[in-house]
């Protein structure tokens, strides 16, 4: 629910607030105009998703922050530009946004339970208290790319 809330919310902000963000995310690099096609947008979407789930191990506080950015630039490109064609492809990155960001906290959540295994010295329980968590991750991970490849298709189809 966090991750769903914070993406609204940046996406939110970027839609209403368009005019304040100009200045900023001009300085960010994020123009006006989309010249993407769907494998580059397939690519970043990847990418973007991958540091996400990376940037847990700083306590999802980067991965919050990354996916603030991204939900804000991308509302702010929908009240600035109609770009229906890439409309299918952002859907499906938007959802697999979502999971990136859960699978950072479940990295977070990983390393929370390996720093308690440490601290306490219960080496022999690590496995069954990141077992759960870890096995989050991977699907967590297979449905980013599921998400991203249907994307992918729809972009090329479109």
């Amino acid at each position: 629910m966090a991750s769903i809330v914070v993406l609204i919310l940046s996406l939110w902000s970027g839609f209403t607030n368009y005019s304040s963000y100009t200045s900023i995310l001009s300085d960010m690099g994020i123009s006006q105009s989309i010249n993407n096609t769907p494998v580059l947008m397939f690519e970043n979407t990847l990418i973007h998703d991958v540091l996400v789930i990376i940037m847990g191990f700083t306590f999802s506080i980067l991965s919050i922050f990354m996916t603030a950015i991204n939900g804000v630039s991308i509302g702010y490109l929908f009240a600035t530009q109609s770009f229906s064609q890439f409309l299918p492809q952002g859907i499906f990155g938007l959802i697999s946004e979502i999971f990136a960001l859960v699978g950072a906290f479940l990295v977070t959540k990983i390393e929370i339970r390996l720093l308690s295994v440490i601290i306490n010295r219960k080496f022999n329980e690590l496995f069954s208290k990141i077992k759960v968590p870890l096995k989050d991750l991977i699907l967590t991970a297979v449905f980013i790319i599921i998400l991203s490849a249907m994307g992918l298709l729809f972009g090329l189809l479109i």
